[in-house]
């Protein structure tokens, strides 16, 4: 029985030492990578021979695990683990206080490099310790191990077989300073009366470039005695470099000049500056002293024929060794220019859009050199090119497969009573069957003479139904009695038509001389005006308009005694956004109307501008402008209008009788394609001698192809 009691006694002993024994060993820490270099050390917490222990990763935890041999032994209580051909390299220098045990090959079956797990085991093969690791902590072959520091695993320098402690923060080393350098960007060589606005080229370096920096340099340009010809400052804002608009220079003479420049200011924290200042030389010649011989020629693509809409692009070629200017325009066949003179001093490719409104059109490309040098053959110093525009091809399809009539009603008209210079809107129901025509007009008469704008509008789907409403534009008239009027519908080979009655005007105009001398030309039958000045102004508007919807706007123009070539353009803005450039996808030109007013002629345009739909409440600018002869000076007219809001409107095709929603009146209707302009302008009768130009169009046309087709 006391034999019993003894044995039960040195059991317990020999669990509690077993149980303190392995509470003391504990993974410390280890090298994963390289792989020559792997170790794992252990703390013991005193002296322990782990000869028979065995070690192992994850991949042979269940499998035959490695055996630990003495190597080396040291009453320490730290151990070391190493494979055999462990590289000592980096060691020898300070020899390990620890004890060192050995597994042949590896540790296990090799330390993974992405995270593994390592076992330390009893000879028994019970679990003595245990740790895992990912490489994300660190010590991935950068020369550092994993190390347990005060409960937590942790990169730092290898301390093997010694205590683990927390790598000495290093702090980052400071930024490289900004520093700026200042040097040259205009060229050695210079040409007299050429202005150069790209003098120096500004650096900063060590910094960000989304950040920004005012830099304010100083310079001096003198002559060869060394009279001062320019003495000025300026600032840019320079994120890392820039060589754009840093002074400026326009060499009154030939000669050497010397240019310096200097930082004289800066928002940047720079310690050094020495490239703060320079100064360098330039040469400058008078290129009206130098004999030249310099053409001109166009390159276009396409060459000749283009369609209505599509943009022809084109560039001008000539020698660029010297500085020149170019001039180019568009002229139609009859010598009228639709678009005015462009002056370049570029060879940079240039564009326009192809316009051609109703039929095909042929266009001339001009242009016009001007060099700076002393040319010896003017010559080649101008060139042309004929551009043919072609109309869309349903205008010619055969009309005798028409099988279907065309209609159109005319519902209602808006003021019911109306006086001389209102805007009328007119509702419409239209049915097109199947025509070819596509073109319907839009006016009042009275009398058998017009006395209102024409409206035209193109409806290009056959067999198809419209519900929308057009504006037209009343004269302005000083008269004091009302006048029984004809509102004439015509298109599609079918004509409408309604009465209606003007009243007077309301005096917005006119005087009562006005109205004395138009009675008086009434009376005679003549529409010219004495008026000696060439005006223009702005005809009613429409009450707030929708976003979304087409906003007309009617602009009357008064000739004086002479033939006046004329631009207008019209749009809506506020700020510095268009809101009438379909969101920016065209330019505020867009709608552009040019022209010759005859002496003493009347003349209204008509725009209809495509006001945006993403548009809040609220009030906007309207600007016209209007260009007179090519001149540089625009005249412009500024109107408020109010815009309400809308939401977006589908859009979606309808078969004859169905319809869309509108977007000149939030009537319905189906999609309406016009011409370039957007409209068509009324002219007085001094203009209708124009009404050939289509014929002789034509048999110009017929004959150019006919020679093609020869060759």
């Amino acid at each position: 029985m006391r034999g019993l009691r003894r044995f039960a006694i040195f059991l317990l002993f020999v669990t509690i030492f077993a149980a303190s024994v392995l509470a003391d060993f504990e993974i410390t820490e280890i090298v994963y990578r390289p792989s020559d270099k792997e170790y794992v050390e252990v703390f013991t917490g005193s002296y322990q021979n782990l000869s028979g222990f065995l070690l192992a990763d994850l991949a042979l935890r269940n499998k035959t695990k490695d055996n630990l041999t003495e190597f080396q032994v040291r009453q320490s209580a730290y151990a070391l683990i190493i494979a055999d051909g462990f590289n000592f390299t980096g060691f020898n220098a300070t020899p390990f206080s620890s004890s060192i045990y050995t597994v042949k090959a590896g540790i296990g079956a090799g330390l993974n490099d992405g995270g593994d797990s390592v076992f330390l085991f009893f000879p028994n093969e019970s679990l003595a310790a245990e740790m895992n690791y990912m490489n994300s902590i660190g010590a991935n072959g950068d020369g550092n191990s994993l190390q347990l520091i005060n409960g937590t695993w942790r990169a730092a320098p290898p301390t093997p077989g010694l205590q683990n402690q927390a790598p000495k923060e290093v702090p980052p080393p400071p930024p490289p300073a900004e520093n700026i350098v200042l040097s040259r960007q205009v060229s050695d060589l210079l040409y007299t009366n050429v202005s150069y606005t790209n003098l120096f080229h500004i650096e900063i370096e060590q910094k960000s470039c989304s950040e920004k920096d005012n830099v304010t340099i100083a310079y001096t340009i003198r002559d060869a005695e060394g009279a001062l010809a320019k003495n000025t400052t300026f600032t840019k804002e320079v994120g890392c470099n820039t060589g754009a608009a840093t002074g400026s220079f326009t060499p009154p003479s030939a000669g050497n000049f010397t240019l310096c420049g200097e930082v004289v200011e800066s928002t940047v924290p720079e310690e050094n500056f020495a490239d703060n200042a320079l100064c360098f030389s330039l040469a400058v010649l008078d290129p009206a002293t130098i004999s030249c011989d310099v053409g001109l020629t166009l390159a276009i693509e396409n060459n000749l024929f283009f369609d209505e809409g599509e943009s022809i692009r084109f560039t001008p070629l000539s020698n660029t060794t010297f500085p020149f200017r170019i001039e180019y325009w568009i002229e139609d066949l009859f010598g009228r220019v639709v678009k005015p003179k462009v002056t370049t001093t570029n060879s940079n490719q240039k564009s326009w859009t192809a316009q051609s409104p109703e039929q095909d059109r042929v266009y001339f490309l001009k242009a016009q050199l001007y060099p700076a040098c002393r040319d010896q053959n003017l010559s080649d110093n101008a060139a042309e090119k004929m551009l043919i525009v072609l109309q869309d091809s349903l205008s010619l399809t055969n009309e005798a497969s028409a099988d279907k009539p065309s209609s159109i009603t005319i519902t209602e008209i808006t003021p019911a009573e109306p006086r001389f210079g209102d805007l009328l809107q007119v509702k419409l129901d239209i049915t097109k069957g199947t025509t070819s025509k596509y073109a319907v007009s839009l006016w009042a008469e009275s009398k058998g003479r017009k006395i209102s704008a024409e409206t035209k509008i193109h409806l290009r789907e056959e067999d198809t139904g419209y519900s929308l409403t057009l504006p037209v534009q009343l004269l302005p008239k000083c008269t004091s009695d009302p006048q029984d009027a004809t509102l004439v519908i015509e298109g599609l080979g079918v004509r409408a038509e309604k009465l209606f009655t003007v009243d007077e005007e309301d005096g917005t105009f006119c005087s009562e001389e006005d109205s004395a001398s138009n009675a008086a030309i009434e009376e005679r039958g003549t529409s010219a005006d004495s008026s000696p000045d060439f005006s223009f102004r702005l005809l009613d508007l429409p009450p707030s308009p929708t976003a979304g919807e087409l906003l007309p706007i009617s602009i009357f123009l008064q000739g004086d005694a002479e033939p006046h070539a004329y631009e207008a353009w019209s749009y809506l803005y506020r700020g510095s956004k268009c809101y009438s450039c379909r969101d920016n996808t065209v330019s505020r030109e867009q709608l552009l109307q040019s022209g010759t007013l005859e002496p003493f002629e009347e003349k209204i345009l008509v725009f209809q501008l495509p006001v945006d739909k993403e548009m809040e409440d609220g009030d906007y600018s309207l600007k016209v402008k209007l260009r007179k002869d090519a001149q540089k000076t625009v005249k412009e007219l500024t109107e408020t209008v109010r815009i309400e809001a809308s939401l977006p409107l589908e859009k979606g095709n309808t078969n004859a009788g169905e319809s869309a929603t509108s977007s000149f009146t939030g009537n319905s209707f189906q999609e309406i394609s016009s011409d370039s302009s957007g409209v068509i302008v009324y002219e007085s009768n001094t203009a209708k001698a124009q009404a050939l130009t289509p014929i002789v169009l034509l048999v110009t046309i017929g004959l150019l192809a006919l020679v093609l087709l020869r060759k």
